[in-house]
């Protein structure tokens, strides 16, 4: 807009506040507030010192309402900048008073504006707010009786982000604040509920005030219990009907009797440890339990929690956040019939619909659970009893059917903060839970499926305390999760496919005796399942192969496993999204399978690479013509570089030939992918020529300069904008190239030490970077390791502190085999660190035979040119059973 323009508007705004009409003041607001904001307070002063001026009770209502109006909008979107010095003054210094002073103005409109406003700078915490905390808090509370339900709403909300911010503050005020708060839990009000609920969600993450809330807790409990349950209002947006409008389908009923028998006939299975972390090509060992990174910025290089590489964890789809219904006070209602969720046939809205909008409103139920859940983390122990005894004595021993729900609700909500209390009752309440996943209500199969899942550790626990463990709690548990992943209603199927997800996670290897009944199940639920709940069924499956691994390459397992999957992969489009999931899932599967997987892998093979093929070229016409052409959705090009990456791991040097006939040749896309500019690709990319490395190293030769000058080039990338995991992969891939080219690494040795040092001693780089960095600065060691001796002084300390955490396996003991050959090119180098390379060395337990006979070389090196006293004080230094444990590794070579 023309300066000229803009002036003109500002100045018919300024007109209007002095005079304003009523039929264009909202709008004449909104101007002003959107000129602030794009222009900048210190821009136009000149209004907001008009505005506060109007805020004064002597002016016209309308007047009163306009400036109101608009500072409220202003200090929206703009109050950092209103206590910026302007000329000398800070326009919130004025302002402030004149909130303050509106708490109590007879117009609600101006006392709910006035607040909410003032809620804008609480956690900004600028001067001239903290200055004037103390008379903002006393105002506020002489509000605690208002009549008003919107200026209530605008008093909870602002007392739980002073809570957040000023806990402190808070202590003159804070009993009179408990009963507030306790009252607005049981308001009629809606908002006000909502902002009651929020308010104990801060309480409970808060460090201050404990003890203080003690002995309210069963008043609190039992007025968030009452939140919990649905009312008619919740029902009918669910949709009601009569009981469960059975699906036509037999199969149903024979698979059901099916896994009876299965279950009736299963071998009890062995006594598993729990699986370790499963290492992940993409990262180092020790990374693994520490990493992070889909997306990060790593300009402050810091850890996220997101997962790595191609495909996170499975997040726990939690009743609390994602399973719950809109709902608001609890209802007593008892008619069955009327109440109920229905799964009508007509009803395929969800064929259509990627997202359950009803799940992710705020609804009270949701709120309310969050709190519990939230409370019990804080006060466990405290809290459980209190929890349960409402639970045992009225709750779930009710005649109503919604309150039942509702306390199974609760349950699953207290079960992360509450175990300790809550597990001696759990030889009792397993059973209950078991009984109301055959309740004739949807609703209460669903939330049963849902809350077992929430007490997976136990169960997998009870599996390995004893037989009868197994035999009373884990096998009903997964047979009854598997009955109910063929339930009629599809709620429930979510429900019940989710909480098997999340029992598996726990269960790992404990699931491989059960994989014909889990298989026989997700067979049958193919047929079944709609387009949303077959979605959760990819990721279910995926688990599964993620948690038995190569157990599931048997004929009998794949023949239940893989026609479904492979007709749904047939079904599909190239540009349907719903190969996102599927990919992922055969990525999973294909890595576990293994050999297993080689008669579905030609067709599987082919498409990836035509999608890797066709996203490059739709993106190249995209950046030629941006105005004609829509970029791709990159997620197809992820998607399949990731399920590549399982087909290789999975069937190693035997996918050599495949790749070799590729069409387009596929290492020549990937030389493509590499210059990619997201870093979801690149991070795929590096993974997938980091596995091709390990299967089938000579397909990379004719590529490789390319390859390691652009892995060079991200890592020198100064800036660190891109995911940690591009990071990670291109170190870990660099690894495994360099342990194979052996020689043929030398030209790119200097470019790569002077990548690898600045990654490894960095400050503040996560952890996975300084492993990463470790493996492959060792791994270089051992490719050529005259080029990395004259570097060892500068890096032998960080790097054998960062082997110190790293798991051991093959990639650490190959990273210490060259560590110790780049020690007998420049062991003086080396010599101050030498109590530290024994402590390293007391740490490994499993060592190679090679490893053993370079480790024995060096320290019988050091003990050769170090004094007996010398050597006498760093061995004293030790702990006595480190330095037994290096004499006992190295007695035998």
């Amino acid at each position: 807009m023309p300066l000229n323009v803009l002036d003109y508007v500002k100045q018919c705004c300024i007109d209007i506040i002095e005079s304003p009409q009523p039929s264009i003041a909202k709008t004449v607001s909104s101007v002003i507030a959107a000129i602030v904001r794009r222009g900048q307070v210190h821009n136009w002063t000149q209004v907001i010192l008009l505005l506060i001026e109007k805020l004064n009770a002597q002016q016209p209502t309308i007047i009163l309402h306009m400036a109101s109006d608009t500072i409220a909008m202003i200090c929206e979107d703009a109050a950092c900048e209103l206590d910026q010095e302007i000329n000398g003054i800070r326009p919130l210094q004025h302002l402030i008073p004149k909130l303050i002073e509106f708490y109590a103005n007879p117009d609600p409109i101006l006392r709910v504006q006035a607040i909410n406003a003032t809620s804008q700078f609480v956690l900004l915490k600028p001067a001239s707010f903290v200055m004037q905390l103390d008379h903002i808090l006393a105002a506020l509370y002489r509000r605690a009786s208002d009549t008003d339900p919107r200026v209530r709403q605008e008093l909870g909300r602002i007392l739980a982000v002073i809570l957040e911010a000023f806990p402190e503050k808070l202590e003159p005020y804070l009993y009179p604040t408990i009963e507030y708060m306790i009252k607005a839990t049981t308001d009629q009000d809606q908002e006000i509920l909502l902002g009651a609920c929020d308010f104990w969600v801060q309480y409970a993450q808060s460090e201050y005030y404990h003890q203080e809330l003690i002995a309210y807790l069963p008043r609190l409990v039992e007025c968030l219990l009452k939140l919990m349950v649905y009312s008619d209002t919740d029902l009918l947006d669910i949709g009601h009907g009569d009981a469960d409008n059975r699906l036509g389908n037999a199969a149903t009923t024979t698979c059901i009797n099916k896994l009876k028998m299965l279950e009736d006939q299963s071998i009890r299975p062995r006594f598993y440890r729990p699986k370790n972390q499963s290492d992940h090509p993409n990262t180092t060992a020790a990374a693994a339990a520490a990493e992070a990174a889909n997306r990060h910025d790593l300009s402050d290089l810091e850890e996220d929690t997101d997962s790595s590489s191609s495909g996170g964890e499975h997040e726990e789809n939690e009743e609390i956040s994602s399973n719950s219904s809109n709902s608001s006070n609890s209802s007593n209602s008892d008619n069955d019939n009327d109440s109920d969720i229905s799964d009508d046939e007509d009803q395929d809205s969800d064929e259509d619909f990627d997202d359950d909008e009803f799940y992710s409103e705020d609804s009270l139920r949701k709120c309310s659970a969050a709190a519990l859940d939230a409370l019990s983390v804080s006060f466990g122990d405290e809290i459980a009893p209190i929890i349960l005894n409402r639970l045992f004595n009225e709750t779930l021993v009710s005649e109503n059917w919604l309150v039942r729900e509702s306390g199974i609700l609760a349950l699953g909500a207290a079960a992360e903060g509450g175990i300790q209390v809550i597990s001696h009752h759990l030889h009792r309440l397993v059973p209950f839970l078991l009984t109301c996943m055959e309740d004739q209500k949807p609703l209460v199969r669903s939330i049963s499926c849902w809350a077992v899942s929430r007490f997976s550790n136990w169960l997998a626990d009870q599996y390995d305390t004893n037989e009868e463990g197994r035999n009373q709690f884990f096998e009903p548990v997964l047979f009854g999760l598997l009955k109910r992943l063929l339930d009629p209603n599809r709620r429930v199927q979510e429900s019940a496919c989710t909480a098997f997800i999340i029992l598996g996670e726990s269960a790992s290897v404990r699931l491989v005796p059960y994989i014909y009944p889990i298989l026989t199940q997700t067979n049958s639920a193919f047929a079944l399942y709609r387009r949303k709940n077959r979605l959760i069924l990819y990721d279910a499956l995926g688990t599964l192969a993620d948690t038995v691994g190569s157990k599931l390459n048997q004929p009998q397992f794949i023949y239940l496993l893989m026609p479904p999957l492979i007709s749904k992969w047939n079904e599909l489009s190239d540009k349907d999204t719903d190969l996102f999931p599927l990919l992922e899932c055969l990525s999973n599967i294909t890595a576990a399978l293994g050999p297993g997987f080689i008669q579905y892998v030609e067709p599987v093979l082919s498409r990836c690479v035509k999608l890797i093929s066709s996203t490059l070229q739709e993106q190249i016409l995209a950046d030629q013509y941006p105005d004609e052409m829509i970029p791709p959705n990159v997620e197809f090009l992820i998607a399949a570089l990731d399920l590549l990456s399982g087909i290789v791991q999975g069937l190693g040097p035997a996918i050599e030939p495949l790749i070799a006939q590729t069409n387009p040749p596929l290492l020549a896309l990937l030389q493509q992918c590499i210059h990619d500019p997201v870093s979801e690709v690149l991070q795929s990319t590096f993974a997938l020529i980091g596995d091709i490395a390990v299967a089938s190293f000579k397909l990379l030769l004719p590529f490789l300069h390319d390859i390691i000058v652009e892995l060079i080039q991200i890592l020198r990338n100064g800036d660190y904008l891109m995911s940690i995991s591009v990071y990670n992969n291109a170190l870990w891939a660099i690894g495994e190239i360099v342990m194979r080219w052996g020689s043929g690494t030398q030209p790119y040795a200097p470019g790569l030490i002077d990548v690898f040092l600045p990654l490894l001693i960095h400050p503040q780089a996560p952890a996975s970077i300084h492993e990463n960095a470790m493996i492959a600065l060792g791994r270089l060691g051992l490719a050529c390791p005259q080029f990395v001796a004259p570097y060892l002084r500068s890096f032998v300390k960080p790097w054998l502190e960062k082997s110190l955490s790293v798991r051991e396996g093959e990639e650490k003991d190959s990273a210490f085999r060259g560590l110790c050959v780049v020690i007998k090119f420049n062991a003086q180098d080396a010599q101050e660190e030498l109590y530290l390379l024994l402590v390293a060395i007391s740490t490994l337990r499993t060592p190679s035979t090679a490893l053993l006979q370079e480790l024995n070389d060096i320290v019988r090196g050091y003990r050769s040119i170090t004094t007996n006293d010398e050597w006498n004080y760093i061995t004293s230094q030790l702990n006595p059973n480190d330095f037994k444990s290096i004499t006992d590794m190295l007695a035998g070579i």
